[in-house]
């Protein structure tokens, strides 16, 4: 049963996620999910399982250097029973010189997880307490249950001898009585009665009743359930399958109490020599019913994403261009259109309307070319047409990717300039002291993680979402133009 249990959760599939969204987080996730996933991380994980029994584990690290990184080479589970803690609760090996306290051990060299933990005691309180006594009683059990069996299943033979035989006669007939098991027939003196001393017993109470109990018992300390394990009788599928969510739970506080473990320990040790400064990742090992519904989720999500931005397209193409940029915002703002975020409507809504009455103008007038391909010279007679006399430059040729380029660079200089001001302070402070190039090096690492890059790593992310809504918005129009010149 316990086997099932730590199983149940090795079976599932695992991945490392990002402290944040931050981008040198989602590095440093992507590191641990790298280094874990070549040192056979499931059986590490089965190895630190067995705290579930014992109450603790333990697992060596051997470390290794893989260029510049530091990395864990492969990792060795230990017996518990050589090692003791000290108050702090680090690990020590016991050994012939020190069978008490044990000897220290280096730093950020073993994993322990441990399994229920209670107040000061590093040692953790493992089911082993709990199914002891079940598995000794169950043991005693079969024990008699296969003494009863050889009974039951070849007699015990009995003489009865006339009174006054001889010792010796009677050696001779027990020696017969003996080889009556194997021979089958045997050889007595005249007046010799053999008889068979039958088991026999009544009453419900049996050897099979006594192990099923103590089986059941096992199992409501290691699933907290017993139909799982013992399914009888009609309807009992129906109960098993309600009970089977209770299990899936139990696995879920494995995995939890596990992941953290990994987390304090193998994961924050790797960032800690190969990133210092990122978040430490997190492991997931979500119920495979689980990811098949965030999956489901994300698909319904895309959906509803590309339903608000057909709506937005048709909104251009329809409401008038003084209104556009209004309506689109009011949708936005009653999270009609959540996926769009109300700024880049705004940006992009007097782009679209724009380009939609030139256009729709052009085509009135039967001035509207009819591109057969994405860069013939229809096609960038329809972007002059659309984004006015620069439409030839390269600018207008990408959709006005050149425009969202300025903006980009616009929003970004004050960023960057205040990257440079920092750097240029501590270059300034290095010099007054007097500083050695290599010490202004080291300076420079511990201001590292006070340059803010999110703010900048947005930026191009929300440009790529307005060129993407512009692009969109031309095919969009276009099509509606060659609709109506049909016409």
């Amino acid at each position: 049963m316990l086997q099932k249990r730590k199983f149940a959760l090795i079976g599932r599939d695992w991945s490392v996620e990002p402290a944040s969204e931050d981008a040198r987080d989602k590095d440093a996730a992507a590191l641990v999910g790298e280094i874990v996933g070549r040192i056979g991380f499931d059986q590490l994980c089965l190895d630190l399982l067995d705290a579930t029994l014992k109450g603790f584990a333990v697992a060596e690290i051997v470390w290794t250097r893989d260029g510049a990184r530091l990395v864990p080479d492969r990792l060795v589970a230990h017996d518990p029973r050589r090692f003791a803690f000290d108050e702090d609760w680090r690990p020590r090996l016991l050994t012939m010189a020190a069978p008490m306290d044990g000897i220290a051990l280096p730093e950020r060299k073993f994993v322990v997880h441990r399994y229920g933990v209670k107040g000061n005691n590093p040692y953790g309180l493992g089911l082993g307490s709990r199914l002891f006594w079940p598995v000794l009683f169950k043991r005693e059990g079969v024990a008699f249950w296969l003494t009863f069996l050889e009974k039951y299943a070849s007699p015990t033979p009995v003489a009865k001898y006339p009174l006054g035989m001889l010792p010796e006669d009677q050696r001779k007939i027990l020696s017969a009585l003996e080889d009556m098991r194997q021979a089958g027939a045997i050889v007595v003196p005249l007046g010799t009665e053999v008889a068979y001393l039958e088991a026999a017993r009544a009453g419900q109470a049996g050897y099979a009743e006594w192990c099923r109990y103590w089986d059941q018992q096992m199992a409501l300390a290691v699933f907290g359930s017993t139909l799982a394990t013992h399914v009888e009788g009609q309807g009992s599928r129906a109960a098993a399958e309600t009970h089977k969510e209770a299990e899936e739970q139990i696995v879920d506080a494995d995995a939890d109490l596990l992941a953290d473990t990994l987390q304090r320990t193998l994961f924050r040790w790797i960032i800690d020599y190969n990133m210092p400064g990122a978040g430490v990742p997190t492991l997931r090992r979500p119920r495979p019913r689980n990811e098949s519904a965030h999956e489901e989720l994300r698909t319904k999500r895309v959906a509803n994403a590309k339903a608000e931005l057909e709506l937005l397209f048709d909104l251009a193409a329809r409401v008038p261009p003084e209104k556009f940029a209004e309506m689109a915002a009011a949708l936005a703002g009653v999270d009609l259109m959540p996926q769009v975020p109300l700024d880049v409507l705004k940006r992009l809504a007097p782009h679209l309307a724009r380009a939609r009455l030139a256009l729709t103008d052009a085509a009135r007038a039967g001035a509207l070319p009819v591109p057969q391909a994405a860069n013939d010279a229809a096609a960038q007679a329809m972007r002059q047409i659309a984004f006015g006399a620069d439409a030839g430059s390269d600018a207008a040729h990408d959709h006005g990717w050149g425009a969202l380029a300025d903006q980009v660079e616009t929003f970004a200089a004050p960023m960057i300039e205040g990257w440079v001001a920092q750097v240029r302070a501590e270059l300034d402070a290095a010099i007054a002291r007097g500083e050695a190039p290599a010490q202004f090096g080291e300076r420079l690492l511990a201001i590292e993680p006070r340059l803010a890059i999110d703010p900048l790593g947005r930026l191009p992310g929300l440009a790529m979402e307005a060129a993407e809504l512009i692009g969109r918005g031309d095919v969009k129009d276009e099509i509606k133009a060659k609709r109506r010149r049909r016409r």
